[in-house]
C-alpha cells in the first residue's frame, strides 16, 4: 500500500508541475505580447506626425499627378491656341496697316490739281443743283437736244424700291448691281432724254458720258432711230458723311 501511495502522490507532483509549466509559458507569452504592444505603441507615439505628414504629402501628390497636372496642361494647351489665333489676327492687321500706309504714301504723291480730279470722279457729297449744271450744260453745247433731264438720290427712292421688293421679291431691277455698293458709297439715278437723236449723236453722247470726271455707269438706254429719240438712264456715285 505505501508504494501505490508514493506513485499516487508522484503523479500528482508531475501533474502540477506540468500545469505550473504550462502557465509560466502563457504568462511569458503575455508578458511578450505586451512589450510588443508596448514598443508599437511607444512608435507610433513618437512617429505619428511623421506618418501623418507623409500621408498628406502623398494624397497631395497623388491629386497633382491625377487632378492638377492633366488641368493644367490643358490650361497651357488652351491658352498657346489662344495665343497663336491672337498672333495670326495681329499679322492679319498688321498687314493691313501696312497696305494703307503704302495707299496714304501714294496718295500724298499725287499732286493737288490729280487729287481734285480724283474728288470730282467720287465726290464727298450729292449736290443735285451741280449735276443739273454740270450736265445741262455739257450735253447741249456738243450738239445734243437735251429734251428732259432728271436726279434721284438713293435715299428718295428707297421707299419705292421696297415697295417692288414686297410686290415681287423675285424681279430683278435694272440696277440690280447696286446691291454690291459698300455702305459708305451712295447713287444718284439719272434719267433724260435727246430729242433729234441720230446713230452718231448716240456714240458721242456716250463718249461724252464715258469721258466725264464723274464715275457713270449707264445700266438702261432706249434709241428709236424712226422718232429720233434716245432715252438713257444711268447712276454717278458720291461718298457717304460718315458721320
Amino acid at each position: 500500500m505505501p508504494e501505490k501511495e508514493q506513485e499516487k502522490l508522484n503523479k500528482e507532483i508531475a501533474k502540477n508541475s506540468k500545469n505550473k509549466d504550462a502557465s509560466f509559458n502563457n504568462s511569458e507569452e503575455e508578458r511578450k505580447k505586451a512589450r510588443k504592444m508596448v514598443k508599437i505603441n511607444a512608435f507610433f507615439s513618437t512617429y505619428f506626425k511623421f506618418i501623418i505628414l507623409i500621408i498628406v504629402l502623398a494624397v497631395f501628390l497623388l491629386s497633382y499627378i491625377y487632378v492638377l497636372k492633366p488641368k493644367y496642361n490643358t490650361a497651357v494647351e488652351a491658352v498657346k491656341g489662344n495665343i497663336v489665333s491672337q498672333e495670326r489676327v495681329y499679322l492679319q492687321q498688321l498687314s493691313k496697316l501696312n497696305k494703307f500706309k503704302q495707299l496714304v504714301a501714294v496718295y500724298n504723291k499725287i499732286p493737288s490739281d490729280e487729287k481734285d480730279k480724283l474728288n470730282n470722279l467720287l465726290p464727298p457729297d450729292y449736290i443735285k443743283e451741280q449735276l443739273f449744271i454740270e450736265l445741262g450744260y455739257i450735253i447741249p453745247q456738243n450738239g445734243h437736244n437735251l429734251s428732259y433731264l432728271n436726279f434721284e438720290k438713293d435715299t428718295e427712292i428707297e421707299a419705292e424700291q421696297e415697295g417692288q421688293r414686297r410686290v415681287n421679291t423675285k424681279e430683278e431691277t435694272p440696277r440690280f448691281f447696286l446691291n454690291d455698293l459698300p455702305p459708305d458709297i451712295g447713287y444718284i439715278d439719272a434719267n433724260l432724254k435727246i430729242s433729234s437723236a441720230s446713230y452718231n449723236s448716240v456714240r458721242n453722247l456716250l463718249k461724252l458720258l464715258e469721258n466725264n470726271l464723274r464715275l457713270i455707269d449707264v445700266y438702261q438706254i432706249s434709241f428709236n432711230p424712226e422718232g429720233e429719240s434716245l432715252d438713257l438712264s444711268f447712276v454717278t456715285y458720291y461718298l457717304k458723311d460718315s458721320k
